[in-house]
């Protein structure tokens, strides 16, 4: 899992976001894998934090989508 930062746009909304990036891992004989998943840790609009403790789960949810296509 790495840290990654990215500015993202969600419903015309520039946001400053932190977040953990996990790549998607092949399954092995040892191994069950894991699918590609991101963790919002930090938000930031126009220069103000937001705990992501107080956006709805459909926010973050947007947001998430537009991480995971960062990574791409």
């Amino acid at each position: 899992m790495s840290t990654k930062t990215a500015t993202v746009t969600v419903q015309g909304v520039d946001i400053a976001i932190e977040f953990d990036h996990q790549p998607k891992e092949a399954e092995t004989l040892t191994y069950p894998g894991c699918p590609e998943s991101v963790e919002i840790t930090e938000v930031q609009i126009k220069g103000f934090y937001l705990a992501t403790e107080w956006l709805s789960n459909y926010f973050i949810e947007l947001i998430e989508a537009e991480a995971l296509k960062e990574c791409g």
